[in-house]
């Protein structure tokens, strides 16, 4: 295929070069791709290079469109993987990109974990068996996950934030009348919320006293 015409136009995004081959077909490339691969009109290209152009077209898209994403709020890698498909870029593409986020620190799923558990224990709403949970849902495997939430997981740690759940729940279960069935709603309440069974007898018997059967 022969390069017939190349059109120059700014973007948001940046520069783009539409280029136009002598069978009527154009492409959309990034200014610098374009400039990286020396495109000029006249130029002859064969099927292997301009499949080669492309790729570090949509590579380089991809790169900025994961970058700028990075930059909003720490993700994990699967999550930015997830990103990309959405957006339409296909596996090599997201590879390259992923690599080079990883590279340069944009991505790290230990320092993800460690943020998305530091935020989950400020909130105070969940123990660490879900947040666990969420973090392996979000493509983070259950050792680190696990480690994530060590400090959420000491005993104190998750006295307070279970007592703070139950504050929550209590003035909803305070006036019933079978108090034991009440507790046992609270118990269950603290568990679905992640806390250890421990946690939940401990925190429960607080509310509706000493000793309660449930």
């Amino acid at each position: 295929m022969r390069v017939t015409e190349l059109q120059y136009r700014q973007r948001r995004s940046g520069g783009e070069v539409t280029t136009t081959f002598d069978d009527g077909t154009a492409i959309a490339l990034d200014a610098e791709v374009a400039v990286r691969f020396h495109l000029a009109r006249g130029m002859e290209l064969s099927e292997e290079l301009l499949s080669e152009i492309t790729l570090a077209d949509e590579v380089l898209r991809a790169k900025r469109k994961l970058v700028l994403y990075l930059s909003l709020r720490k993700k994990s890698i699967a999550d930015a993987r997830l990103y990309l498909k959405k957006h339409g870029f296909n596996g090599a593409a997201a590879d390259e990109a992923v690599s080079y986020a990883r590279e340069h620190k944009y991505l790290d799923d230990t320092d993800f974990a460690a943020a998305f558990a530091r935020t989950r224990m400020k909130s105070g709403t969940k123990g660490p068996r879900i947040v666990s949970m969420e973090l392996q849902a979000r493509g983070i495997n259950r050792d680190e996950a696990r480690k994530a939430v060590e400090s959420m997981a000491e005993t104190e740690t998750q006295l307070e934030m279970a007592r703070k759940v139950a504050a929550k729940k209590y003035p909803n279960l305070k006036d019933e009348d079978d108090l034991v069935k009440a507790a046992r709603k609270m118990s269950q309440h603290l568990a679905r919320r992640g806390f250890d069974p421990d946690t939940c007898d401990s925190v429960t018997r607080e509310f509706f006293g000493d000793p309660t059967q449930f």
